[in-house]
């Protein structure tokens, strides 16, 4: 699973970008995870972005990931993070900001890590594991 961190109000090498993202790289530490941070060259946009490479481990992992990111999101409502999950050669891509986070936003991570595609919007969402503190 590749997770892009993004702050669209700072730049990069702005000093609040480096304590912003390692609050996000330390919760995903602390769980069944196994985190990399790989660095890519801007694309143009402006904001500051990293790219976090992470293998899950078990499956309470994948409750863990989802309760982390949508958490880290809703402290700034600049943030953004871009899911990408491949399964079986099948890549998918999901964008997700601060602003408008529900129930549809949650369910469709989780349905994407496990590798399947989004349930319509009137079907009951998964159920999450939530991150033990």
């Amino acid at each position: 699973m590749l997770l892009v961190a993004a702050d669209s109000e700072l730049e990069p090498g702005d000093w609040q970008w480096p304590p912003a993202l390692r609050s996000l790289l330390d919760a995903l530490a602390g769980e069944d995870v196994e985190v990399r941070e790989r660095f890519t060259a801007s694309d143009g946009h402006k904001g500051a972005a990293s790219e976090i490479v992470l293998a899950l481990g078990g499956s309470g992992a994948v409750g863990a990931v989802v309760t982390i990111v949508l958490h880290w999101l809703t402290q700034r409502s600049s943030r953004r993070v871009q899911v990408t999950v491949e399964r079986d050669g099948d890549r998918s891509t999901y964008d997700i900001t601060s602003t408008g986070l529900g129930q549809e936003a949650v369910r469709d991570i989780t349905l994407a890590v496990f590798g399947r595609d989004p349930a319509p919007a009137d079907s009951e969402p998964p159920a999450l594991e939530s991150a033990e503190e």
